[in-house]
């Protein structure tokens, strides 16, 4: 039929191709108090990187914004041994329009996996239960084991990432 097409726009794969030219253009800075006073609390995504290597992808809404969660992250780097803070930066862009597309697992995916990304899918993320996380048993390759909190210093029976449990406290 002449003058008829069907046409389908790729909504997600476009954002997702723009949004990677974004980020990929645009330079870390360290995660701290002053870069962050410029964040807004806004939705978006961003990326974490330890001494300039990608370790991290996230996003948030507008209950959660870009500023809150780069500092629960700021929070978090700055109480671990072993992991001097100033050594993470962090790159973050606003969205103003989220689709139904899961951008994080596409940035993901486009960035190596979470295989490829140290602290995706290794207990880094604020959404992580945090409840008892410095006495549980967790995976060596898992952000508390490489990281440990500084609540965690003497919990450590050795070196091969074994917690002391808790006592059972009495009520009574």
């Amino acid at each position: 039929m002449t003058g008829y097409v069907e046409f389908e726009f790729d909504l997600p794969g476009a954002l997702l191709v723009r949004l990677i030219e974004v980020l990929d253009g645009l330079g870390a800075v360290p995660l701290n108090t002053t870069n962050l006073a410029a964040i807004p609390e806004e939705q978006g995504v961003y990326q974490l990187f330890l001494d300039d290597q990608l370790v991290y992808i996230g996003k948030t809404d507008a209950d959660a914004g870009l500023h809150k969660r780069l500092s629960r992250h700021a929070r978090k780097v700055m109480h671990r041994v072993g992991l001097d803070p100033a050594r993470v930066s962090f790159k973050a862009v606003r969205v103003f329009v989220f689709t139904a597309v899961d951008l994080e697992s596409d940035l993901i995916r486009h960035y190596g996996g979470v295989r490829a990304i140290d602290w995706n899918g290794s207990g880094f993320g604020s959404n992580d239960p945090g409840r008892e996380r410095d006495t549980t048993r967790v995976d060596p390759r898992n952000f508390d084991a490489k990281f440990l909190g500084s609540t965690s210093i003497g919990r450590w029976r050795s070196p091969s990432i074994r917690m002391r449990p808790r006592r059972a406290r009495s009520h009574g």
